[in-house]
Order: C-alpha cells, then sequence, then structure tokens
C-alpha cells in the first residue's frame, strides 16, 4: 500500500529504520512545514489581519523600527518579515527531513544543504566614538580572517558607514554607482555560512568585541596593537611608553592613550645612565 500523505504534501515518513527519537522528532518537523506552508499560502492577508489587532493584542508582536530601500519602500513590513522567516523554517524542516531519511530525497528534489546567514547589529549609535570596526577587522584585516578560518564562516560589515565616504563602491554595467546590498540599513556584521553551529561560534566572538571596554582594560585591542607593530616591523620588547610608563610600544601606539588624554606625559630619565626607559632606583648599573 502507498503510505500515507500528510497535510505537508509527504508522504508519512515514521519509517522503522528511525529511532524513537527520530521519529518524535520527525513528527515535530512535519507540523512545523505544515505550519509555515500555512502561513505562507496566505501571507499576504494574514499580515493584515494582524496588523489591524490593537498593538497591545498577544497575536501582534512588536514592529522593529521602519527600514526603507533608496526608493522609500519599507523593506521590513510585517508580510516580507513573516515571509522571511517562515521561508528559513520551511527549508530548514525540509533539510532536516531529507537528512532524517535519505530515500526522501528524490521526493525533496532541489532541497540541498545551502548558505545561511545571521546579521549582528553594532551599537554605533549608542557608542558613536568606539571603534568597533577596528576591533572586528584588526590589523590589515588579521582578526577578521582569523575568525573566518577558525569557524569556516564569511564575516562581513555592512550597513551605514560600512564603506569609506567618497569611495565608489559597486558599479553596476552602465558605470552608475550602486549601493551593496544591506547598505542602506543600519551598521552591521553578517555572517555566512554551511553550518550552524559554526554560525553561532562566528556570532559568539563578533558578539564579544561589541561590548564596549575601557582602552586600559581591552587586552584584545591591546594585542591588536602589538600585532601591528609587529606586522609593521616597529615592535620592540625594550622600549618604553612615556605615556603609560610601560614597555612593549611607542607613545602612538599606547592603548591608554585615549584614557590619559588630559594627563601630563610622564617624565622618566634615569640620573645615573641618562636612560628615560626607567627610574634611578631601578637602574642595573646602581
Amino acid at each position: 500500500a502507498a503510505p500515507s500523505a500528510t497535510p505537508a504534501g509527504l508522504p508519512s515518513l515514521l519509517s522503522s529504520n528511525l529511532t524513537a527519537d527520530q521519529q518524535s522528532e520527525l513528527t515535530s518537523l512535519q507540523s512545523r512545514l505544515r505550519e509555515a506552508n500555512r502561513i505562507l499560502a496566505n501571507l499576504p492577508a494574514e499580515a493584515v489581519r494582524v496588523d489591524s489587532l490593537p498593538r497591545d493584542h498577544p497575536s501582534r508582536s512588536p514592529s522593529p523600527p521602519p527600514v526603507y530601500d533608496a526608493h522609500g519602500n519599507r523593506k521590513n513590513t510585517r508580510a516580507n518579515r513573516w515571509k522571511e522567516r517562515y521561508t528559513e523554517e520551511r527549508l530548514v524542516c525540509l533539510e532536516r527531513i531529507a537528512e532524517l531519511c535519505p530515500s526522501m530525497k528524490p521526493t525533496l528534489a532541489g532541497v540541498t544543504k545551502r548558505k545561511r546567514s545571521r546579521k549582528i547589529p553594532i551599537p554605533v549609535d549608542e557608542h558613536p566614538t568606539y571603534n568597533f570596526i577596528g576591533l572586528i577587522i584588526g590589523p590589515r584585516g588579521k582578526t577578521q580572517k582569523d575568525m573566518e578560518a577558525k569557524t569556516g564562516c564569511k564575516i562581513a560589515i555592512r550597513g551605514k558607514g560600512s564603506v569609506k565616504e567618497g569611495a565608489k563602491g559597486r558599479l553596476t554595467k552602465n558605470g552608475t554607482a550602486q549601493l551593496a546590498e544591506g547598505e542602506d540599513e543600519p551598521l552591521h556584521v553578517v555572517i555566512t555560512g554551511d553550518d550552524p553551529a559554526a554560525i553561532d561560534a562566528a556570532a559568539e566572538m563578533v558578539t564579544q568585541m561589541l561590548v564596549v571596554i575601557d582602552d586600559e582594560k581591552n587586552v584584545h585591542k591591546q594585542n591588536q596593537l602589538r600585532e601591528l607593530a609587529l606586522l609593521n616591523g616597529t615592535l620592540k620588547e625594550e622600549e618604553w611608553c612615556h605615556l603609560c610608563g610601560e614597555k612593549g610600544h611607542r607613545n602612538f601606539e599606547c592603548p591608554k592613550k585615549f584614557a590619559l588624554n588630559n594627563r601630563s606625559v610622564l617624565k622618566v630619565k634615569c640620573a645615573i645612565c641618562g636612560d628615560t626607559s626607567h627610574p634611578t632606583r631601578d637602574c642595573s648599573l646602581r
């Protein structure tokens, strides 16, 4: 007898080859798939119905701040947000079903592993003077490349402010300037990859860099300055900074230079050897 069809349009997949946990997961996936198909089939009408509900109605979720394209059309309407959300939900369910039941792959033709992406907003409006972009990219792009190598994900900064003012950006075939995807959105990090776990790991790395820390306590930034000096060939372990009194960097590379901006420069000079790297009491000739 032919397998019975489910409302999702798939045959019943409760195979004897699956464990009890896998069968339970499969049943849940089918239920999620039916719900995603139902919403996508009635998307415009359902979005209008929810938008007409009172703002404090439990079925109406809060809307994010509006985002507009270059022509003034709102991009993140409820219908657009739902389309993106439930299309993703549908594909996730189908991909997992194909993994659980390889024999179903001919039925699920076209369902293959695909690139996933995640956007992480950069709080530049709350901290306009904090150098988030520099912390993420690193000296000569080294931090960004290291994170990509560790996770296997592509990490990029997009949105307003990600392209230097005056840069041409992308050009169309007729030579006119064109905004790259996401360039009209608030500044954010885009992480793209195949493996959801790898995307989670990359997101965790990026999120840690978005926590505002004082320069004198920011070990990550201090390491970046050290790496930059190493790349430039200017790193001198025995060189002392006259701003903070510590060795290993010069004045303009000092991670505390902004915190010490209103203080006078330390004036240290040994009375025995005349060196400015240590006070008289620490001189080895004493």
